[in-house]
């Protein structure tokens, strides 16, 4: 794993969606993180399960070495189930679309 520096600029709660939006900056050397490490770092500095914890978004820019991200915290991960798509779980485990699994 690459060094990484997370600074949150925002922490929404979302009490209908019993959710709590988390927006930061991530600041790395090489390439861009995977979703699987965004996801395990920014947890563990949040001290949340990172079964509770979806990576929305990865927003970079071309010869920068930050990213915008935007992760959810649900209170359960049931929850998070229910509410994020499918998709989002496959990328962060890294699974290609139409890919079917080994």
């Amino acid at each position: 794993m690459s060094e990484l520096k997370i600074e949150i600029s925002k922490r929404e709660e979302v009490p209908l969606l019993a959710r709590e939006r988390v927006v930061c900056w991530v600041h790395f050397e090489g390439p861009v993180p995977s979703r699987k490490e965004l996801q395990e770092k920014i947890c563990s500095q949040l001290k949340a399960p990172t079964e509770n914890c979806v990576v929305k978004n990865v927003d970079t820019r071309f010869g920068h070495k930050k990213a915008k991200v935007v992760v959810h915290i649900y209170k359960s991960a049931e929850h998070a189930k229910v509410i994020e798509p499918q998709h989002l779980y496959d990328r962060t485990e890294g699974k290609k679309k139409g890919v079917p699994a080994a």
